[in-house]
């Protein structure tokens, strides 16, 4: 038991394979973290003109944390690249108005 066996039509993908899969999701991985994520490189359609978003606005690091985290759920989801922007501009303008009421 454990043994995968090998049959007609039946291969097992190599481990380069595998190592260039895991540089592939580590790559992702490190566009996502960064504050500024481009359509292109994250896998998603976007329109013409409209394939930025940027975190940097965010002041706050939690607040920025949680933007991030909520267009990549957004994204997972199908949303469509400019419902992200827009929901980036809601968190940044929130922002603003935070440090603008910080004591």
């Amino acid at each position: 038991m454990g043994e995968v066996e090998e049959g007609p039509g039946m291969q097992l993908p190599s481990e380069e394979a595998f190592d260039q899969v895991d540089l592939g999701l580590l790559g992702l991985e490190d566009a996502y973290t960064a504050d500024v994520w481009r359509a292109d490189e994250l896998g998603v359609a976007t329109q013409r003109g409209r394939g930025t978003v940027s975190f940097a606005g965010i002041s706050q690091p939690w607040l920025r944390r949680a933007a991030k985290a909520w267009s990549r759920q957004r994204l997972g989801f199908n949303c469509a690249f400019s419902t992200v922007i827009a929901g980036v501009l809601a968190f940044t303008r929130f922002s603003e108005f935070l440090a603008s009421r910080q004591p």
